[in-house]
């Protein structure tokens, strides 16, 4: 199991590579957001954990992005503890 971590973080790396080598990209696009993404998909694959986004940000979106980016739910800022406590039980 952790080979397929490791490798969907070396697939992760080159589409990050291609698309900073071949698109257009500002400063902001290398916010860390991006990066710890990246990180925790990889870790969710190798320890089987639920990704849960926690943001300031609700709309369609950024719901949307947090699912792409292998989250399995987005809270948005504050959320309650009934909320946190539904997405973790699944």
């Amino acid at each position: 199991m952790w080979l397929w971590g490791g490798m969907l973080y070396i697939w992760m790396i080159s589409l990050i590579f291609y698309r900073y080598t071949f698109f257009k990209f500002s400063p902001g696009d290398l916010q860390p957001p991006y990066w710890i993404n990246m990180g925790a998909m990889a870790i969710s694959t190798l320890a089987g954990a639920r990704l849960i986004a926690f943001s300031g940000h609700a709309m369609a979106e950024d719901l949307e992005r947090s699912r792409s980016a292998g989250f399995d739910a987005h809270l948005r800022k504050p959320a309650s503890v009934e909320n946190l406590l539904k997405v973790v039980a699944g």
